[in-house]
């Protein structure tokens, strides 16, 4: 049974969220109703919860006026703050914040609820998850569908000496389950407790099936997910598109696409039209764009039985899903790997 959202009330100033900061890019007034001829990119500053809440009592109105307005279910919350240049900096980074909760009443806001932010936030992420430790490697990840396992590239942990798990509204540290360099993949575990426990059942619900009764097929249109170019980008998932450009990569086991990869993509997951997890994105030769190699879906799952791992969800999806339903999805179970080290990388 999926936890009940934690019930809170519109105008309580003692309400604290945690969640991650990320901005998002909107064409919109920054200064609403200033200057209606001109519009401008707006950065809107959001607040991805951790745990959903509901809210309820009166919600203010722009014009001054309070309604009873209920929010049954709500993930993310638009921040207002004076300090508007705090927030975006800790973009990426997983915060405790104290405000007020307001309803939002027109479409120049980007949630349902907003919160006005007064105190200082303060940083609880995993960029401290081995404080005397140094981070020498990144990519990408996804998770398998149970028991808080993930799928990612072996060369992203193979010479490290911690590995962490990121995703934004969660921050673990992880195991190694299984690795094999030879077809450079991995299988990794984290344990989480309490409550973030729950999130992460309800996102592994969200897991695409495997395509393992069909090899991919030269011309297909496929969508790769990741995390690239950790230290330019903020930390947000990544989508690209293409075609499989080739059936056959530099290893028997993989196939080529021309959807973009980029460092920090390897690990990630790439899907076909109908939403099945096509093949495992490992490796790019540069400066070629076009040249993007992925594992093949039947050797991931080839790989996973090997190492007693079963893959959920393992049915055939028959029906095309429009790019952005699939993102949806993707969002909830795609990941950030990171590997650390006791020194730096040489």
């Amino acid at each position: 049974m999926a936890p009940q959202p934690t019930r809170m009330r519109y105008n309580d100033p003692t309400v604290t969220l945690y969640g991650q900061v990320y901005t998002d890019f909107f064409f919109g007034r920054p200064n609403y109703g200033a200057s209606p001829s001109t519009d401008a990119i707006e950065h809107a500053i959001i607040l991805a919860l951790d745990e959903p809440i509901c809210v309820e009592g009166d919600g203010q109105r722009y014009d001054g006026n309070y309604e009873s307005i209920a929010e049954d279910y709500i993930d993310r919350v638009q921040i207002a703050t004076r300090d508007v240049d705090a927030l975006p900096q800790l973009r990426g980074h997983g915060v405790k914040l104290k405000g007020r909760l307001w309803h939002a009443h027109t479409g120049h806001h980007h949630t349902g609820v907003l919160m006005s932010v007064e105190d200082v936030p303060t940083v609880i992420d995993d960029r401290n998850a081995f404080p005397d430790k140094y981070l020498v490697s990144s990519g990408s990840g996804f998770l398998l569908g149970d028991g808080g396992l993930i799928g990612t590239a072996a060369h992203i942990i193979e010479d490290v000496d911690y590995v962490s798990v990121t995703r934004g509204l969660y921050r673990q540290r992880a195991s190694v389950v299984a690795i094999d360099p030879s077809v450079d993949l991995a299988i990794l575990k984290i344990e989480p407790r309490g409550p973030i426990a729950d999130v992460i059942r309800i996102r592994e619900k969200k897991v695409r099936p495997t395509r393992s009764w069909m090899p991919p097929r030269l011309g297909e249109r496929v969508y790769a997910f990741g995390f690239p170019l950790r230290a330019d980008l903020p930390h947000s998932l990544n989508m690209t598109e293409g075609r499989i450009s080739s059936e056959v990569g530099i290893e028997r086991h993989q196939f080529q696409i021309s959807a973009a990869i980029q460092p920090g993509n390897s690990g990630g997951p790439v899907f076909d039209e109908y939403g099945n997890l096509i093949g495992v994105a490992v490796s790019s030769l540069e400066p070629a764009q076009t040249l993007n190699f992925c594992v093949q879906g039947w050797h991931f799952e080839s790989f996973c039985c090997k190492f007693g791992v079963r893959l959920a969800g393992n049915e055939l999806c028959e029906t095309k899903l429009q790019p952005t339903i699939l993102a949806e999805a993707a969002l909830h179970f795609c990941v950030e790997v990171e590997g650390w080290s006791d020194c730096t990388a040489s």
